[in-house]
C-alpha cells in the first residue's frame, strides 16, 4: 500500500473515531463535592447537567455526616443546610430544608441535612446551597432572604443557647451541639456533570428596596418566620429544642411549582 493511501486510511480512522466519541451520549454518574463557606449568608452555586430523563437526587451530608453514594465518609458538624433548584435560566423549581431519609445528629437531635429528589428532563440546571434560614426569595436573580447579614445566626431571636465562635454557624437546636462549622458536602446522583460555582447572586435593586421597607415596617420581626409552607417539621429529640416555624417572607412572587418525587 502506498504511503498516500496509508495516510488517507489513518485520517479516515481518526475521523470515524472522533464521530463516535462526539455522538456518544453523556453517561449518568454519581458525583460528590465538598467545600467550605465563610459567612452565614454565603450562597454556594452548582452548575449541573442531566443527560437522561429520570430521578436526580441532590443531598447534603455535612450536618449529621454519613457516607455518600461515591463512598466519601463525611464527619458531622457542618451547618444546617437548604438546597434550592433552579432552571438553567434561573427560574425557581423547588427547595428543601430537612430532607427525607437524612441522618440525625446525635448531639442536637436534628435531621438538618437538605435533600431534593426530582424527576428531571435532560438539560442544564443550577442548584444553590445555603444555611438555614437563608431561603431564596424567588428566582435566582431575586437573591436570598438573608443576603447582607453575614452573622444572622448570632441574632438573639434566631435561637437559644447563646452565640457561637465568630458569631456564625449556630443552628436552632439550643443544645450544646448548636455551634457548627462552615464545611459542606453535597452528593449528586444520576447527573452527567456538576461543578461548583464561586459567585454569589445579588438581589435586584427593586427587591432590596421592598425587603428593606418590609423590615422597617415590621421592626425587623425576624425573618425566622418565612413564607410558603416550607418544611415546618424540623424538631429535635432533645427536650425543649425549638421547632422550625412557618415563615412569612416579603416579597414573594411565585406561581405553582412542581413538587419533588420522594424516593
Amino acid at each position: 500500500m502506498s504511503r498516500n493511501k496509508k495516510g488517507r486510511l489513518a485520517l479516515c480512522l481518526v475521523m470515524a473515531l472522533g464521530a463516535v466519541l462526539v455522538s456518544r451520549p453523556a453517561r449518568a454518574a454519581n458525583i460528590t463535592l465538598q467545600g467550605t463557606i465563610s459567612t452565614d449568608d454565603a450562597v454556594q452555586l452548582f452548575d449541573l447537567t442531566v443527560a437522561t430523563a429520570g430521578l436526580v437526587d441532590i443531598r447534603s451530608y455535612g450536618y449529621a455526616g454519613g457516607t455518600t453514594s461515591t463512598g466519601v465518609v463525611v464527619p458531622r458538624g457542618g451547618f444546617d443546610t437548604i438546597l434550592t433548584l433552579f432552571s438553567a435560566s434561573g427560574a425557581f423549581l423547588d427547595d428543601n430544608d430537612d430532607g427525607a431519609g437524612v441522618a440525625t445528629d446525635p448531639t442536637t437531635g436534628l435531621a438538618a441535612d437538605a435533600r431534593l429528589t426530582e424527576s428531571l428532563t435532560p438539560g442544564n440546571y443550577i442548584a444553590a446551597l445555603t444555611q438555614y434560614d437563608n431561603f431564596s426569595i424567588g428566582n435566582l436573580a431575586d437573591g436570598f432572604a438573608e443576603q447582607g447579614h453575614p452573622t444572622f445566626t448570632a441574632d438573639p431571636s434566631f435561637a437559644g443557647g447563646g452565640p457561637c465562635p465568630g458569631n456564625m454557624f449556630r443552628d436552632i437546636s439550643g443544645t450544646a451541639g448548636r455551634c457548627r462549622n462552615g464545611n459542606w458536602t453535597v452528593d449528586f446522583v444520576n447527573v452527567a456533570r456538576v461543578s461548583a460555582v464561586a459567585s454569589t447572586p445579588e438581589p435586584s435593586a427593586l427587591l432590596l428596596a421592598g425587603a428593606g421597607l418590609a423590615l422597617l415596617l415590621m421592626g425587623r420581626v425576624r425573618r425566622r418566620k418565612v413564607a410558603l409552607l416550607r418544611n415546618p417539621r424540623k424538631t429535635a429529640a432533645v427536650s425543649g429544642a425549638p421547632r422550625k416555624e412557618l415563615r412569612v417572607r416579603f416579597p414573594v412572587s411565585r406561581g405553582a411549582h412542581p413538587r419533588p418525587l420522594r424516593s
